[in-house]
């Protein structure tokens, strides 16, 4: 894929249930969004990330950013590259110096480091056409992942 073809998006809040949890997903410059589920531990572990909340030892996402930085690597970017029957594919893009590996991982996984690491979200442009909605309101992207999730 051409670089105008992917499209960066972030993590724009978590909603939860008594069931599950829905990750939104947005893009600010064309207001489109798409909800990631997921379960309610993985969703407390990431709203733990969201809200930078430390703890006495690193996590396993915590774990994975420091050894790719310790072996003189970075993460690079995330790519959620597809879905397939409602399950997001992702993958993590490092660098070491001028080599590129590709990991593939679990989307929520791969969101995980882009909040420890800070580094960018793509989607495939077909892919948000897709899947996304309009929403100029965060809160109907709430109401939206609840009905879902409820």
């Amino acid at each position: 894929m051409r670089a105008t073809d992917w499209v960066e998006v972030s993590a724009v809040d978590i909603v939860f249930s008594h069931e599950a949890a829905s990750i939104i997903m947005g893009n600010d410059v064309n207001e489109k969004h798409f909800l990631i589920h997921v379960s309610i531990e993985t969703g407390s572990l990431l709203l733990n990330l969201f809200q930078k909340q430390h703890f006495k030892r690193p996590d396993t996402f915590t774990l994975l950013v420091n050894a790719v930085t310790s072996l003189g690597g970075a993460i690079e970017s995330i790519r959620i590259n597809d879905m397939i029957n409602g399950v997001f594919f992702a993958k993590i893009v490092l660098r070491r110096g001028n080599n590129l590996v590709t990991l593939d991982a679990r989307a929520s996984d791969a969101i995980a480091l882009s909040v420890i690491d800070g580094v960018p979200i793509q989607a495939p442009r077909a892919l948000l056409e897709k899947i996304s909605w309009v929403d100029t309101q965060k809160a109907n992207a709430h109401n939206r992942a609840k009905n879902f999730v409820l």
